[in-house]
Order: C-alpha cells, then sequence, then structure tokens
C-alpha cells in the first residue's frame, strides 16, 4: 500500500508542474527499490518537465533494460525522440512500442509523424491509414493525411480527408489548406468561399485574411485584396506577409511610396525576404531612386550570391560577336558593378545597356511587346539618349500601335529636331493613320536636310511594311477539309490525300468537328489571348503534368507512377500531295533566332493549319489556340519563290535544328512517307532544317536517304514545288507517341548488346558546354554522384551512335533536362530516370517517353533564384534559367529510387 500512495502522491506533483519534487521523491524511491521501472518512469517526465531531454532518456532506457516489455514507455521514448528531431530514433521506438501493442493508437499516430518527417511518405500514408482503422473519429489524423496527399500532389486525396476532418472538428487550419489546394487548381471561387468560411469560424483569423487577399490578388480585384491584407495587418500588426502582400497591391495601383513603405516594413519583420528586397527595389527604380535601389539588389544578391556569382563568371568567357551575348556580356558587367563598385553612374550605364541590347534581341525575335518596357527602362535611365525614344517607337509601331509610336517620335524630335531616323519613321506612321499630309511634311523637312546623319549599328529594320503579293486568303484548319473542297472543283492536277495510323492500330482516329472544315481568315492584328502562352503556357503545362499523377516524395523530390491511360486524343496523321504547292520554313539565324514558323499553303492560296505550325504553338488539349495568328500573316516580307521542278519532300520542323526537335518531329516525318506507301525513290529533294552537323549527317545516313537529295530550308526558305509533299506531323508538339519511340528504335538502336558491357551502368549528362539551362554546382553534383559510381558523360563529344549506346547501356541516368534526354527513346524498360529543373521550367516531355518505355522516371525541382527583376535582367525566359540542385534532395530521391 505504501507504494501505491507514492505513485499517488508523485502523480499528483507532476499534474501540478511540480518536476524537482518529482524528482526528489523518485530518487529517493530509486535507492531502496532501484530496479522499480515505475519510479523511473516517473522520474523521466519529471526530467522531460525540466527540459532535461538527455538524462530522461537515460532514465527511459534503464527502465527498459530492466522491463523491456512496456509499450507505452517505449512511446514516451518515441516522443522524446521526436521533440529532438531525432525521427530515426523515435520511429525505432514507436515501432517497437507497436509491435508490442499493435492495436497502440498513439504510438501509429507517432510513427506516421516521423515516417512523415522522414519523407518515408509511403510508409507514413500507410501508418495514418491503420491509425484512422483504430480510431475512425479523430479528426487530427484526416487533417495530417490530408497535409501528406497535398505534397504529393494527390489533391483528390488530400481534399476527401481535409473534408472528413472538417466534419469532425471544424478547424482554421483545415479550411485554410483546403482553401490552398483550390488556389492549386485554379479554383478561385471555391478558394474564397473556403477562406470565407474558415472566417466564419474565427473572424480575427489572420492568415485566412491574408490568403483570401491573394486570391483576390490572382482574380484582379485588388480592391478587395487591399482590404483584406489592411484587416490582417490590423489583427496582427507584425505578420510580414500581409505587409508585403499590401506592398505588391500598392504597386498595381501605381502607388509606389505606399509600396516602399509596405515593404520596408515587411524587411524589418522578416530580413531574409528576399522577395521583400526585391520588390522593394523594382518600386525604387519606379521612383526614379536608383542609389537606393542598388542597395536593396545587394542585399537581396546577398542573400541567394551563387546565381549571381555563376553568371559573371560565364558572362567573362563570351564572345560579343552574337547580339544575345552582348545581352549577356552587358548583363554580367552591371551584376558585378552592383555587388562591387560604388560608383552609380557606372552602375546605371551597364544596366541601360542591358536593358537597351535585350530589347534588340527581343525585337529582333519579333518579341515587341516584350520588347518595349527594356527600352522605357533605358530611357528612364538615360533620357537624354535620343536613339532610345527611335527604338521604342519602332517597337510599338511593330505593334500597330501608330499613335503611341508617333508621340514617342515627337518626344525624340524635340530633343534632336533635325534627326533623320525618328522623321522618316514619323512619316511611316503618319501614313499609316492617312495623315499624309504631315507625312509629306516630314519627308520634305528629310530632303531638306544634310545627309550627315550617323547610322547607328545597333539600329533595327524600319517599320516600313512590304506586303507579300499573293498573302493566303484563308487558312483550313485541316488539311483533310482543302483537299476534299479542291476535289470538289475539278482542277485539273489533282492532289491525294493519304490516311496513315501512326500507333496502336486499334486506336481511334479522332473526328473532325463542322468548325475544323470551315475556313478561318486571317487575323494579324488580333491580340494574343493572354490566358496561354503556347507552348510556355503555364496552365496547360500544369494540367499536362497532373495527367502524370507526379507524387512528392522529399522536398523538391518528386516521382512519376506507372500509368496506362492518357486523356490526350492522338494527331491527325496523314500523307498529302499538292501540286505547285508552297512551303515556307523560317530559317534559323542564329543559336537563339530558330526556326519559329512554317506555312505550308496550297495552289488555290490557302494555309494549311495543321501543317502550318508557328511559336507559340500549343500543348496537346488547349482550347485557346488561333491559327488565324500565323507568323505568315505578321512578318514584313518574306523572301521570294524559289520554283523546283521537281518533287519536294518536307521534312523541316519548327526548332528543327536541336537535337530533341529533330528526333521527335523531323525524323518521324520520313517514317509516315514509307508508312503511306510513298514511292521515296520518286522524291527528288527532301526538305530539312540543314544537315551540317554529326547527329543530323549520321541519322539520315542510317535512314537511307542520299546527301545529293537534301534540300536545306535554311538556305531555300520559301519555294513552291512542282509536287508538294506533305507528311503530318508525327504528334502533338512536345507530347511524343508510341509509335515515334518505335521508329526511332527500329531505325537506329542497332548496338551489339555484348559491346554494351563496356558502357557505364550509372551516368550523369553534363550541359556544362550548352549555352542555357546550366547546372550551378555542378562541380559539386558531379563529386557527390562519382562517389556512387556514375560516369560524366557530355554528349556533345559523342557521335550519334556513342549516344544510343550510353543510353541503351545505362541502368541509371541522371540529368539537367535538356535535348540530351531525348535519348530516353533508346533505353531498356526497368531504367531509372533522374531528372533536374529549375523551378520555373517544368516540363513533361520525357515522362512521356519513361511511361510508354518502362522506365522509372524521378525528377528534381532545383532552388529559385528569387530576386525577380534580376532575374528577368539574367535569364530572358524561364527556358534559360540555369538550375541549382539541393544535395540533400539529391540524396533524397537517389534514397527512394532504390540506388543505395
Amino acid at each position: 500500500m505504501e507504494r501505491e500512495k507514492s505513485i499517488a502522491v508523485i502523480n499528483s506533483y507532476l499534474s501540478e508542474g511540480r518536476w524537482q519534487q518529482v524528482i526528489s521523491y523518485c530518487r529517493q524511491e530509486l535507492k531502496i527499490k532501484p530496479e522499480d521501472v515505475d519510479f523511473h518512469n516517473l522520474l523521466a517526465r519529471a526530467l522531460i518537465g525540466r527540459g532535461y531531454w538527455d538524462k530522461a532518456i537515460f532514465i527511459y532506457e534503464k527502465s527498459l533494460k530492466y522491463q523491456p516489455k512496456q509499450p507505452k514507455i517505449f512511446y514516451e521514448l518515441g516522443q522524446v525522440y521526436s521533440l529532438l528531431q531525432q525521427n530515426d530514433r523515435a520511429r525505432e521506438c514507436y515501432m517497437e512500442a507497436i509491435a508490442q501493442q499493435p492495436e497502440y493508437f498513439d504510438a501509429l499516430y507517432g510513427l506516421a509523424i516521423a515516417s512523415h518527417k522522414l519523407g518515408d511518405w509511403q510508409s507514413a500514408v500507410a501508418t495514418y491509414q491503420q491509425a484512422i482503422k483504430l480510431k475512425p473519429d479523430e479528426a487530427i489524423t484526416y487533417f495530417n493525411l490530408g497535409v501528406l496527399f497535398d505534397q504529393r500532389r494527390q489533391l483528390d486525396k488530400a481534399i476527401k480527408n481535409y473534408r472528413r476532418s472538417l466534419e469532425l472538428q471544424p478547424e482554421v487550419k483545415t479550411y485554410n489548406n483546403l482553401a490552398g489546394i483550390f488556389v492549386k487548381q485554379n479554383k478561385y471561387e471555391r478558394a474564397v468561399q473556403t477562406y470565407q468560411a474558415g472566417l466564419h469560424l474565427n473572424p480575427v483569423s489572420e492568415t485566412l485574411h491574408n490568403h483570401l487577399g491573394e486570391v483576390f490578388l490572382q482574380q484582379e480585384r485588388s480592391d478587395l485584396a487591399l482590404r483584406s491584407f489592411r484587416v490582417a495587418i490590423t489583427i496582427e500588426p507584425e505578420m510580414a506577409s500581409a505587409h508585403h502582400n499590401l506592398g505588391r497591391v500598392w504597386m498595381l495601383h501605381g502607388s509606389s511610396d505606399h509600396a516602399i513603405q509596405s515593404f520596408q516594413r515587411t524587411i524589418i519583420l522578416d530580413p531574409n525576404n528576399i522577395w521583400a528586397y526585391s520588390d522593394c527595389a523594382m518600386a525604387l527604380l519606379n521612383r526614379g531612386n536608383l542609389e537606393l535601389s542598388v542597395k536593396y539588389l545587394r542585399r537581396a544578391i546577398a542573400l541567394q550570391p551563387l546565381f549571381v556569382e555563376a553568371y559573371c563568371q560565364r558572362a567573362k568567357q563570351l564572345d560579343d560577336r552574337d547580339l544575345l551575348n552582348r545581352v549577356k556580356i552587358s548583363c554580367g558587367k552591371f551584376l558585378e558593378t552592383l555587388t562591387t563598385d560604388t560608383k552609380l553612374t557606372k552602375i546605371s550605364r551597364y544596366l541601360a545597356q542591358t536593358c537597351i541590347r535585350l530589347g534588340n534581341v527581343l525585337f529582333e525575335y519579333g518579341a515587341y511587346s516584350q520588347a518595349e518596357p527594356y527600352y522605357q527602362k533605358a530611357i528612364q535611365l538615360e533620357p537624354e539618349k535620343v536613339d532610345l525614344y527611335l527604338r521604342l517607337g519602332n517597337t510599338i509601331a511593330k505593334q500597330r500601335r501608330y499613335e503611341a509610336a508617333i508621340a514617342i517620335y515627337q518626344i525624340g524630335l524635340s530633343l534632336q529636331p533635325n534627326r533623320r531616323q525618328l522623321l522618316f519613321q514619323l512619316a511611316k506612321a503618319y501614313e499609316k493613320i492617312k495623315l499624309l499630309d504631315k507625312a509629306i511634311d516630314c519627308y520634305e523637312k528629310i530632303l531638306h536636310l544634310k545627309d550627315t546623319e550617323t547610322i547607328d549599328t545597333e539600329a533595327f529594320i524600319v517599320c516600313e511594311t512590304k506586303f507579300f503579293p499573293n498573302l493566303p486568303q484563308g487558312i483550313y484548319a485541316t488539311t483533310a477539309a482543302w483537299s476534299e473542297n479542291y476535289h470538289k472543283k475539278d482542277r485539273g492536277e489533282e492532289c491525294s490525300y493519304i490516311e496513315v495510323i501512326w500507333g496502336k492500330k486499334t486506336q481511334k482516329r479522332p473526328k473532325e468537328s463542322k468548325s475544323s472544315k470551315e475556313i478561318v481568315l486571317p487575323n494579324p492584328t488580333k491580340k494574343d489571348d493572354p490566358e496561354c502562352g503556347g507552348v510556355t503556357c503555364q496552365n496547360c503545362m500544369n494540367r499536362l503534368m497532373d495527367l502524370f499523377e507526379p507524387i512528392q516524395v522529399g522536398n523538391g523530390a518528386y516521382v512519376c507512377p506507372p500509368k496506362s491511360h492518357w486523356e490526350i486524343e492522338p494527331a491527325h496523321t496523314f500523307v498529302v500531295s499538292i501540286p505547285q504547292g508552297n512551303a515556307w520554313i523560317a530559317p534559323q539565324k542564329n543559336q537563339w533566332q530558330i526556326c519559329n514558323a512554317i506555312a505550308i499553303y496550297t495552289p488555290d492560296n490557302y494555309l494549311l493549319g495543321d501543317l502550318s505550325r508557328f511559336y507559340p504553338w500549343y500543348l496537346p488539349g488547349c482550347q485557346l489556340h488561333d491559327r488565324a495568328r500565323h507568323e505568315i500573316f505578321k512578318i514584313d516580307e518574306l523572301p521570294s519563290v524559289e520554283k523546283i521542278d521537281g518533287t519536294v519532300a518536307v521534312l523541316s520542323s519548327l526548332s528543327g535544328n536541336f537535337y530533341y526537335h529533330w528526333l521527335i518531329d523531323v525524323i518521324p516525318r520520313f517514317g509516315i512517307l514509307r508508312r503511306a506507301g510513298i514511292n521515296l525513290e520518286e522524291i527528288d529533294w527532301f526538305l530539312i532544317n540543314g544537315a551540317d552537323r554529326p547527329f543530323q549527317q549520321e541519322s539520315l545516313a542510317m535512314l537511307g536517304i542520299p546527301p545529293e537529295k537534301l534540300l536545306n530550308s535554311d538556305l531555300h526558305p520559301h519555294i513552291q514545288a512542282k509536287k508538294l509533299i506533305v507528311p503530318s506531323f508525327p504528334g502533338h508538339l512536345d507530347w511524343i507517341p508510341q509509335e515515334t519511340i518505335d521508329f526511332l528504335r527500329e531505325n537506329f538502336l542497332k548496338v551489339d548488346r555484348q559491346n554494351l558491357a563496356n558502357y557505364p551502368e550509372r551516368i550523369y549528362i553534363s550541359r556544362a558546354r550548352a549555352n542555357h539551362r546550366q547546372i550551378l554546382n555542378e562541380p559539386e553534383i558531379i563529386d557527390y554522384l562519382q562517389q556512387r559510381n556514375f560516369v560524366t558523360v557530355t554528349l556533345e563529344d559523342l557521335p550519334f551512335t556513342e549516344q544510343i549506346a550510353h543510353f541503351a547501356a545505362a541502368k541509371v541516368i541522371v540529368a539537367p533536362h535538356g535535348g540530351g534526354l531525348t535519348n530516353l527513346v533508346f533505353c531498356h524498360t526497368g531504367t531509372k530516370v533522374v531528372e533536374f529543373f529549375s523551378p520555373n521550367y517544368l516540363r513533361t516531355d520525357y515522362w512521356m517517353v519513361s511511361q510508354l518505355l518502362g522506365l522509372r522516371h524521378y525528377y528534381l525541382v532545383g532552388r529559385s533564384f528569387d530576386c525577380h527583376p534580376l532575374r528577368q535582367l539574367m535569364y530572358q525566359s524561364a527556358l534559360t534559367e540555369d538550375i541549382l540542385i539541393d544535395l540533400n534532395s539529391l540524396e533524397a530521391i537517389l534514397k527512394v529510387a532504390g540506388l543505395f
């Protein structure tokens, strides 16, 4: 009885938090009864209360030596290890508790949390589900399971668990997480309703008000967003994220002063918030305060220095013969002076030079609306530089905004009234809006000027328009519709249209809608739909990514599980023969001015929409693409038509000189010709995007296409053939069909299996020689992988057949996203692939290959450079962004892949 009384007294002390009395009492008892586990356990709990974690662990372990079968003590020991973030040890304790008592809910719950923290998410899911079977009415278990599915991108399952948790116990955090999923799904109204439901439960939740404001910002309801952020700050004045969001709203309202105050308050509350430094720098730059803007940019760089350091180092190694290289050189000098120089004039000069050159690149590329803000920024920095008004005016005129262009030209002329180029461009703009008297005045003034003007070597093409006399009068959405109508008109020379099955013979061909048979009129002045950016549209890409149902298995680490069904209609494949058919293939001018448009048009002057691709083309499933915006209707002039007395087969593709597009879009068109039964001996010329690169020459030779039959579309961009034979594209852009993979393997995978033993089983593909998208910490990555028996391969050094052999032999491939991974089509089933991405440029191309070939595909999303004003200068698009890989994430995904 005395023992029971002592334990009762100690428990009462524990409940009152009288830790020292418990410790003294237990030690007294243990002197008398050193093997009494109850007193050991009570002592350990008191030590935990005092924060003596290590001593508590020692006492628990001593207790377990005396009596090993104590599931509750193993559970409590697991709790201590969990508090110490020693999750491996915690999991071991929870597992032992469950082994001793299989239906121990608390231990199961603790094990699930420990597994979750360790990144063993599959075990965590199973354990949470086991706990739910024991106690199906515990809201917190459903909540945690929802969090786990949310992180794994299994959003429907996350929603189901969050809703069940709310049914059992409504809580603000559950409403917040559920609404967050709707935001990820772009279901903004449902997100608003869910946040508001949470606010009905707790009207003073600053978190919900802040997140609700973020949704209003997404919906462009800035007044409601402003109100939400203000409420959040009223409730919690030191909420840094709400102050930052408030600053973003003020920026949208054009109130830079208020925005600066909000961003500065954010920085006080959160000194490591790189976004706040970046936004504050932008607001200050908009106010013309370059000096203070530079200070904030420097502090942002200091938080993520590696991106800038690597960029500057690489920029120093470039030559200035290429216009894009000149942008990078200027940007590198700006970044270097920004971080090391105190002279503001020097920083300003390099920034202006970078903006000008970046504007020039975008202008040359035809991205006029994107070039415009860079010229505007340059003018803000150097308002007395007259050439900038010429550049900006021409950029605006190219967008057919002639009144605005006139205003810009006039500002330039106010600084230099006799500038010949400005007067000429002003005259042309007046002509466009039919103000002929004013145009004549400008021309007369030019005639009276002395011819002493120096021409700027980087000045651009004047906006004089030379119309192509035989511009297509309309667009057929499908070649089949044109062929049908052409035959009805009883033409002298008939075309032929052959349907081709490219893929499984059992698959159904997509049905043509009524609209696909209609003739569309060209509309070059129509503005691009802001909701879709073609192949770079993030909404469309997210939709495709969701089809793969990738599962997050760690921080930035994902796996694409096997999938057998796709909701994407296969592309319609065929071959058409067009008498006196025309082909215009935009030539590649340099590494960044690629083939961006292909136009196939008919003798009766119609553009064939499904054969005439142009950037931005569209991703499969997009409903917003408009063929009426084809590039052929936007350019100033086409090269003269070159008439060819013979039969020409068109194989060229967008970006056809690049390895990926060559293998996936160009070469399979030859296979479609074969499949259609075309007599290849009767073809006089094959029109392709060049054949000067080794992989092009080797692949063409392996197909048996003689060099003398090749016609380079870069050198012959606009032809009319006596007979033009055009195979369709083998599939949707950036969506690879099974038959394309089969064709490539059948024709190129001819390596001796015995020789494959001479190639490494684990390879890392380097992009060190690429022009963009390099791995910033590649030496660190290579060193880490070499310790795990990986061999680094630079594909540019290898012949085409050697590239094939390396991939055919490999059992594990690690590589940044890039054209080299096209060689995955030559891998064997079961090969493991780890693909690296920057966070702003994720693509599904190679996921598709892995799914179709039975490869096990994992991917890592690298760190983001969050100083967005500088990122926009450094990288012209997300496609070119460099990648920074976290070694811990790489190790985690290699473990998940079972590689060690």
